[in-house]
């Protein structure tokens, strides 16, 4: 019967309990781990709700197993949660692969969850995957923005840088033309263009 109710645990995450509440399968926290990229199982555990929940699944699935019919499945049922209320100040029922049921000090039942089986909550291997078309968020300095924003951006800056090159490379090419255009029609001389003539020395002796 245990075994029963510990598989219904799984299967549903919740097995009712007539009379008493229900059996919550708690799903915990999982860890990240970005060292080892992976991620650790969430840590589960069960927990006694008083939450009471209808019973029709679980006769069922009872009676299914068992080979009997619902209304001696529900019978079974009854017996096991009425055996459960009798558990005395010390003692204690086990419920296999969950935990067990105990009286606490205020003589009220309680479950002390177990260590789950690991097969239930395997670890998974988790790389970070960075689609393209897909906007990621990010943080630059102390502003918040996402990926399209930042390639729009570099993108801007980058077609900017471009247009400044083209700009001065034109500038340079028109500098050179005008020089070429300068030195056609005024030659390379760029100083007076008078020309001197050399003044004939005067005589400082007479000839015979």
């Amino acid at each position: 019967m245990e075994q029963l109710l510990t598989a219904y645990l799984y299967e549903h995450k919740n097995c009712p309990l007539p009379s008493m509440g229900s059996l919550q399968l708690e799903p915990g926290r999982a860890t990240y781990l970005p060292g080892e990229n992976r991620i650790t199982a969430p840590v589960a555990f069960v927990s006694l709700s008083d939450k009471e929940l209808p019973t029709h699944s679980l006769v069922d699935y009872i009676a299914v197993h068992k080979k009997i019919t619902a209304l001696e499945a529900s019978a079974m049922l009854g017996i096991y949660c009425e055996r459960l209320k009798e558990i005395p100040a010390q003692g204690e029922s086990v419920l296999p692969g969950a935990g067990s049921f105990f009286v606490a000090e205020d003589g009220k039942l309680q479950f002390r969850s177990g260590d789950l089986p690991a097969t239930y909550f395997p670890e998974v291997v988790a790389e970070r995957m960075i689609h393209k078309d897909v906007a990621h968020n990010m943080l630059v300095g102390d502003t918040h923005t996402n990926t399209t924003a930042m390639t729009e951006k570099l993108q801007e800056t980058t077609t900017k840088r471009s247009r400044w090159w083209i700009a001065a490379v034109v500038l340079f090419v028109v500098g050179i033309i005008g020089l070429i255009i300068f030195y056609s029609q005024h030659g390379l001389n760029t100083g007076n263009g008078n020309k001197v003539s050399p003044k004939s020395e005067s005589k400082t002796y007479s000839q015979p």
